[in-house]
């Protein structure tokens, strides 16, 4: 066993700073995303439109379960919007590039 833990973060999950297991995120990435969540990203920035948007929907859902963040309650207006989930993804992303 590796001396190094790898802990991604923090992140800010709607209400506080927090950490996350990397494998157990990639885990349930790929579960949302039924497969490959390269695939549904590179969806996301395809020009037509309906496909992006298709793509971003579930890439936000997804980013929302994967790393805990707390839905927006439209009531409070506490919790993570779309754009926070999509960029703690992103972030993520950055930091699994960085690993290898």
């Amino acid at each position: 066993m590796s001396g190094t833990r790898k802990i991604f973060g923090p992140y800010h999950n709607g209400s506080r700073l927090v950490y996350g297991d990397p494998l157990k995120i990639h885990r349930r990435l790929t579960v949302a995303l039924k497969g490959d969540p390269n695939k549904v990203i590179s969806d996301s920035k395809d020009p037509n439109y309906q496909v992006a948007a298709v793509a971003t929907e579930k890439l936000a859902r997804a980013a929302t379960e994967a790393f805990d963040l707390l839905p927006l309650d439209p009531q409070t207006g506490q919790g993570a919007t779309e754009d926070e989930a999509l960029s703690v993804l992103a972030t993520f992303n950055e930091w699994l590039e960085k690993k290898d």
